[in-house]
C-alpha cells in the first residue's frame, strides 16, 4: 500500500522527491561550494596541522549543539 500516492499520480515515488524543482533546490549549492573550495585551495598557505589543539575544544558544548 502506497500511502504517498494521490489519485492523479502514477509515479511510485512521492511527488516532491521526483520533481525537477526539488532536485534543483538539492543541487543549488554545488556551484558556489565548488567555487569556494577552489578559491580556498589556492589562497590558503599550507602549514603543519596542530592536532594537539583538539584537546582544548569545548567537546560537551559541541555535542550539545549537535543534539539540539
Amino acid at each position: 500500500m502506497r500511502l504517498w500516492r494521490n489519485s492523479t499520480s502514477r509515479s511510485a515515488c512521492p511527488h516532491f522527491a521526483c520533481s525537477a524543482l526539488f532536485l534543483g533546490f538539492l543541487y543549488v549549492n554545488l556551484v558556489p561550494g565548488a567555487l569556494m573550495i577552489g578559491m580556498l585551495w589556492f589562497s590558503l598557505d599550507s602549514s603543519p596541522k596542530k592536532l594537539k589543539m583538539l584537546r582544548e575544544g569545548d567537546w560537551p558544548g559541541i555535542i550539545a549543539m549537535a543534539i539540539i
